[in-house]
């Protein structure tokens, strides 16, 4: 996302979409976060959450979401990769 061109009023409209949601939390004396109760109910979360690594930060999920998340995304995959002009770099 750093690398998009922040001068485009698209760029900076997708940006704030996808962004604005987000919220910085602190951990506390027992290494617990307090999820935002607004985000609690987006997520549609009560008793069980799911928690991806996103590179830097992590994404809380409700379990059934990241479920049929998880089966499309395994779909497309490859074409994902592909259109992203990514290669996997080999070790040895």
């Amino acid at each position: 996302l750093r690398s998009l061109p922040m001068n485009k009023k698209s760029v900076r409209s997708v940006m704030r979409m996808l962004l604005s949601p987000a919220r910085r939390v602190s951990i506390d004396g027992q290494g617990r976060i307090k999820i935002p109760q607004e985000l609690l109910d987006y997520a549609k979360l009560k008793d069980e959450a799911v928690i991806v690594g996103a590179l830097d930060w992590i994404e809380v999920w409700n379990p059934q979401a990241y479920g049929r998340y998880e089966k499309e995304a395994e779909a497309s995959f490859e074409q994902n990769l592909e259109s992203l002009n990514f290669r996997f770099r080999e070790f040895g």
